[in-house]
């Protein structure tokens, strides 16, 4: 029979070692932001992207790199009319290219609620615009995060494909073709 101090020990022993994958996988782990970017147009005519991120966390970001005083407010509205008041700087930390010639797209901004408890406020930025004839594939770089964030392409049947990017990372190519669907089986035989 063990004794208590021995039984103890071996306690805290197998409670270490059960411990050990979680801390293996802390210290290699990347955060992971909160913004997301998804393509929701592309293709010979027209782009859409969506920005999906915080709006408190952007803005102060952005009325820093202006030299201007953090807002302290987290209305929804004001922080949408703040952003777009901002939008030159935003663009500065932007970009698309179309076969490596950049776009400047428009911009659209709403702020909404988060949903969850606690959550701060969401910003949707909207950038779309016109392709430029003959191009072949977009390339997309955002450099108002420093974590990783997901790059989603929505256009392609049946699941969306994602390019996890680290902070000011430069996308893979997107080709403009990518999003129509791969012709079926028969198509093929018929052909």
């Amino acid at each position: 029979m063990l004794s208590e101090r021995t039984r103890a020990r071996i306690s805290i022993l197998i409670c270490g070692l059960a411990a050990l994958p979680w801390l293996d996988a802390g210290a290699f782990a990347h955060e992971i932001g909160t913004t997301r970017v998804s393509v929701t147009a592309l293709n010979h005519s027209r782009f859409e992207l969506d920005v999906v991120t915080d709006a408190t966390s952007l803005l102060e970001k952005m009325e820093t790199v202006a030299g201007e005083p953090p807002s302290a407010t987290d209305d929804p509205l004001a922080l949408r009319q703040r952003l777009e008041i901002l939008a030159p700087i935003f663009q500065q930390r932007v970009a698309i290219w179309f076969d490596g010639q950049p776009a400047r797209p428009s911009l659209s901004w709403s702020v909404a609620p988060s949903g969850a408890i606690g959550g701060g406020q969401i910003a949707t930025i909207r950038l779309s615009g016109d392709v430029p004839p003959s191009a072949r594939s977009l390339t997309w770089k955002y450099a108002w995060t420093f974590t990783s964030y997901a790059l989603i392409d929505r256009r392609s049947a049946p699941g969306a494909t994602t390019q996890w990017l680290e902070g000011d990372q430069t996308s893979g190519p997107l080709l403009l073709d990518a999003g129509t669907p791969a012709p079926s089986r028969v198509r093929l035989a018929g052909r």
